[in-house]
């Protein structure tokens, strides 16, 4: 066929009035057409851009939501129909069940006593999970197993090869692909790494490894977080260290002051540090950036001071939220850009509250009782659990938010999942979990398209699909 068109071509003579005839019959080409750049945005119709931008995650949306004004609004207005059409299924019982195996190769473990920190990132529709796994016939090696299911509900998985001993897991953090775990025994602690992105590097990375100087310490929860590119831990009342998720490279290692009760949590690398002292009234906040690349090498941006000790920390892409012991027990919001008090709140209980989630609109809190409750800071209002939901096996409330509004409950009298509407104080919907499912599945994830469920015993994965 090439053949064909140059013999075709051959027999052509050139047209007067598209260049020199001697270029042509030399058989030079033709000077270059340069193309207007368009912008698809703002040519196609609305209908084609939506299809376009929803074929991208929302890690790439929200990066190219730098690129223009237009853009920026165009792929604003996107999200925003998209959570109405989701929000509408949720309320309105619009989903499908999905239920597959996690993996053909792979027989999988269920590992009691090992805690999976939730990512404070929420954008992420199809977030990572993780799972613990033999090769099917065999007892070891064990592997962490990071699986991934999209928006179609494919599904990938990569294995990492872990040579300790699952008894000695404490903390497991999963985002994006990017896994980190803590171990300890007898007087000795690490923390591993490994990124699913980076295969075929498969490798377990040990980043840092401690001696602790009371054997009880063990016991005692490091403070570990994680965001798109940075890795953060708090050790013990020792030190706080930070470092690039890619390179590995140390970014922060500042010990802790003398005394001093620190935490930390991490967001879009914006490292908020709270400094608590046994002896003095007050806790010193700390605000670095990660992302600094300042001649001194310092990451430190801020420090501002408030008054009482601080009991817990959370922070998101706005606002930090601080639990503090003052005359009385307080919680304060800060805007994170001017550092002043945006809400402030006085709440009567026994104990110190831990906030197992801070959004814009709202603060899922945690009491020693381990019974969750919904405060909304602007109008100060309390929003209670529903009965059905007041004692587990565990004595821990499992608890989900989406929306603004929205919370699912696991209920583990029976193998059922509630939707519940807190501000109206209304049940939604009762997802009920397929009967092959045994009552060991863990809620791997909750996200406004969908929840997705792990079941080790039958090697099982669960999606409910809202979008």
């Amino acid at each position: 066929m090439m053949a064909a068109k140059s013999e075709v071509g051959l027999d052509k003579e050139p047209q007067s009035g598209s260049g020199s005839s001697g270029d042509h019959a030399l058989g030079a080409s033709p000077e270059p057409i340069t193309l207007e750049s368009m912008d698809f945005v703002g040519f196609f119709p609305e209908e084609v851009t939506d299809m376009i931008l929803s074929l991208l995650s929302a890690n790439d949306r929200e990066k190219c939501s730098s690129v223009s004004q237009l853009w920026s609004s165009t792929i604003k207005r996107f999200q925003q129909g998209q959570i109405s059409r989701l929000k509408y299924n949720w309320e309105n019982g619009r989903y499908s069940v999905h239920c597959f195996p996690i993996s053909d190769e792979f027989s999988y473990l269920y590992v009691f006593g090992v805690e999976e920190i939730a990512s404070n990132y929420s954008y992420d529709q199809c977030p990572y999970f993780s799972a613990y796994a033999t090769k099917n016939g065999v007892r070891r090696p064990i592997y962490f197993s990071v699986v991934h299911i999209d928006a179609e509900l494919r599904k990938t998985t990569n294995h990492c090869q872990y040579t300790g001993f699952f008894g000695r897991v404490k903390e497991v953090c999963v985002w994006g692909g990017s896994i980190i775990w803590t171990c300890a025994h007898e007087s000795l602690g690490a923390l591993h790494y490994y990124n699913a992105t980076l295969t075929p590097d498969t490798e377990m990375k040990t980043i840092d490894e401690w001696n602790f100087s009371n054997p009880y310490d063990i016991w005692n929860t490091i403070s570990l977080k994680m965001d798109r590119n940075f890795i953060a831990v708090s050790n013990n009342q020792q030190y706080v260290k930070a470092w690039c998720k890619h390179t590995l490279e140390l970014k922060l290692e500042q010990k802790c002051r003398d005394g001093a009760l620190q935490q930390i949590s991490l967001f879009d690398g914006c490292l908020v540090i709270s400094n608590t002292f046994k002896t003095e009234p007050y806790s010193v906040i700390e605000i670095h950036n990660l992302k600094s690349n300042s001649n001194n090498g310092s990451t430190l941006e801020h420090t501002f001071t408030v008054d009482g000790k601080v009991q817990n920390l959370h922070s998101n892409k706005h606002f930090i939220v601080l639990d503090i012991i003052l005359c009385s027990k307080t919680i304060q919001v800060f805007n994170k850009q001017s550092y002043s008090i945006i809400y402030s709140y006085d709440y009567d209980s026994i104990s110190c509250c831990r906030f197992q989630s801070a959004h814009d609109d709202y603060i899922v809190v945690l009491n020693d009782d381990k019974y969750p409750r919904i405060l909304n800071p602007a109008t100060r209002k309390w929003s209670d659990i529903p009965s059905y939901a007041l004692w587990t096996v565990d004595h821990l409330i499992k608890l989900w938010t989406v929306f603004d509004n929205i919370a699912v409950i696991r209920n583990l009298s029976d193998k059922t999942l509630q939707v519940f509407d807190w501000e109206r104080n209304t049940q939604l919907l009762t997802l009920v979990i397929p009967e092959q499912i045994s009552d060991k599945y863990v809620v791997a994830s909750v996200t406004e398209m969908r929840i997705v469920i792990v079941d080790t015993f039958s090697n099982q994965v669960v999606v409910f699909k809202f979008g």
